[in-house]
C-alpha cells in the first residue's frame, strides 16, 4: 500500500467534499464579505460550549447537535461508534479528563463525551444556502479511523502497519487544524490585511468610499473617518466555511509531513 492510498483511506478523502463554497481564498477573496466578529467572548467562539446528549438506538454511538440547539436549522445525527473511544486511554476509570482552559487558568474534570464536543462549531453553509453538518462528519470518520489506530496500539501492535499510522497521522493533523486558536489566527490575519489595505488606500481610497456610500466628503468628515479607522480598526472574521476550506487544503499536507517522521513510541 502506497504512502498516499494509506492516507486516504486514514479519513482524509471525506473532507475534500466538506469544504465551504464561498471563495476559494482562505479568508476573504474577491466578491467575499468579511463581516465584523461576533464571538461569544473571552476568546470563546460563538454558540459556546456544548454537551453530549443521550439518544437511543447503540448505547456506544453518540447522539450529537449538528447546529447550535437555539438555531431553527437544529438537529441531531448519529456519529460513527468509537468516536471518543480515544480518549479513554487518556483518562481516568470514571471516563473523565482533565480539561484545561487556555492560558491555562482554568481547570475542571468532564466526560470524553463532553470534552469532545462542541456543538455548531463546524456547521458551515453549502451551495443551497443551508445550513450543513458535512464538515462535523468528515471530522468524525477521521476521529473513527483514529479509534481504530488507538485500538491497536493499546493491544500492544508497534509499529503501526502503514494504514493505521495514516489514521494515527491524520487525527495528530487534525487536532493541529481544528482549534479555536487556528480559526482565532485565520481572523488576526485578514483583521491586519484590512488595515493594510487601508493605509496602502490613504484618504484618497477612503474619500472614493465615501463618495460611493453617499457620505459627505468635505475634509473634515474625511479625516474624522480616517482617524477613527485606527481609533477603532475594522475586523475580519474566519467563518466555519473558512476554517474548513484552510482545514482541508492543509490536512494532507500535514498528515503526509507526520506519516513522513520517524515515531517513537514511550511507554510510562
Amino acid at each position: 500500500m502506497g504512502n498516499g492510498e494509506a492516507i486516504e483511506r486514514g479519513g482524509l478523502a471525506p473532507l475534500v467534499g466538506a469544504r465551504g463554497h464561498r471563495g476559494e481564498n482562505p479568508v476573504g477573496g474577491p466578491g467575499e464579505e468579511l463581516r465584523p466578529a461576533c464571538g461569544g467572548g473571552d476568546g470563546e467562539p460563538a454558540g459556546g460550549e456544548a454537551t453530549a446528549r443521550g439518544g437511543g438506538g447503540d448505547a456506544g454511538v453518540r447522539v450529537l447537535a449538528a447546529t447550535d440547539p437555539a438555531n431553527p436549522f437544529g438537529a441531531a445525527l448519529d456519529w460513527p461508534a468509537g468516536i471518543d473511544s480515544h480518549l479513554r486511554y487518556f483518562a481516568n476509570n470514571n471516563e473523565r479528563v482533565t480539561t484545561v482552559m487556555l492560558p491555562g487558568e482554568r481547570t475542571f474534570l468532564q466526560s470524553i463525551g463532553d470534552a469532545s464536543v462542541q456543538t455548531g462549531y463546524y456547521t458551515v453553509i453549502d451551495q443551497e444556502g443551508q445550513q450543513s453538518d458535512a464538515a462535523e462528519q468528515a471530522l468524525a470518520l477521521v476521529e473513527a479511523h483514529a479509534a481504530a489506530a488507538w485500538r491497536e496500539v493499546a493491544a500492544g501492535v508497534w509499529p503501526l502497519p502503514d494504514e493505521h499510522r495514516a489514521s494515527l497521522a491524520a487525527w495528530v493533523a487534525l487536532q493541529l487544524l481544528r482549534g479555536t486558536s487556528v480559526r482565532n489566527s485565520m481572523s488576526e490575519l485578514a483583521s491586519h490585511a484590512l488595515l493594510l489595505e487601508v493605509i496602502l488606500g490613504g484618504r484618497a481610497r477612503l474619500r472614493a468610499a465615501l463618495i460611493a456610500a453617499g457620505e459627505p466628503i468635505d475634509d473634515h468628515t474625511v479625516n474624522q473617518e480616517w482617524v477613527g479607522l485606527f481609533e477603532n480598526p475594522l475586523r475580519a472574521e474566519a467563518r466555519a466555511e473558512h476554517h474548513m476550506q484552510h482545514l482541508a487544503d492543509l490536512l494532507p499536507r500535514v498528515t503526509q509531513s507526520l506519516f513522513d517522521r520517524s515515531w517513537l513510541l514511550t511507554v510510562y
